[in-house]
């Protein structure tokens, strides 16, 4: 078969095709069980039987799959069904914050695959949360790119004795600033 295909002609190539249908054909009869040459010769099946008898299951997944939402927010990158492109905030009010223009500066350093900055603009999708934060001139707490990274614990902090470490806290509960 890999000499047919290498030569380039079709007669190789057909020829090497039949006598390999006709090797498995020998070796399906050869074969002392009877029910793996039943499923290989068995009648094909009817797609409108098929059809028929699931139709119930076979519309729940096709609702299901029509309705699945599949596009993750650019900020916080979580999967959510209030996603809108970032150009429909354009003249709301709060849209021109300091922390919109910082988000907008960020995520076209790090995420465009755009070198006009206008088509990065229109492809930009954001998400109620994250917007609504922005436009408060607010953090977003569940976004990768406001620095929220889970640090090892310093060599020092981990040498101190129970008292010492009773004193301190172990996690800091705030949001890093972007600035």
């Amino acid at each position: 078969m890999h000499q047919a295909m290498k030569s380039v002609r079709y007669t190789d190539l057909q020829n090497s095709a039949t006598h390999l249908k006709e090797l498995l054909d020998k070796m399906l009869a050869k074969d002392s069980d009877n029910s793996t040459a039943d499923r290989v010769h068995s009648p094909p099946v009817c797609e409108e039987q098929v059809v028929n008898k699931h139709r119930q299951a076979l519309s729940e997944v096709t609702n299901m799959r029509d309705s699945y939402t599949t596009t993750a927010c650019d900020l916080c990158e979580q999967i959510r069904d209030d996603v809108q492109p970032l150009i429909n905030y354009e003249n709301t009010k709060g849209f021109n914050s300091k922390k919109i223009t910082t988000i907008i500066q960020r995520l076209y350093q790090t995420k465009t695959q755009h070198e006009d900055y206008d088509a990065f603009i229109e492809s930009l999708v954001i998400c109620k949360y994250c917007i609504d934060k922005l436009r408060q001139n607010k953090n977003v707490a569940r976004s990768a790119l406001n620095q929220l990274a889970v640090v090892d614990t310093p060599q020092c902090i981990q040498e101190l004795n129970l008292l010492e470490k009773s004193l301190i806290n172990f996690c800091v509960t705030s949001i890093a600033f972007c600035q």
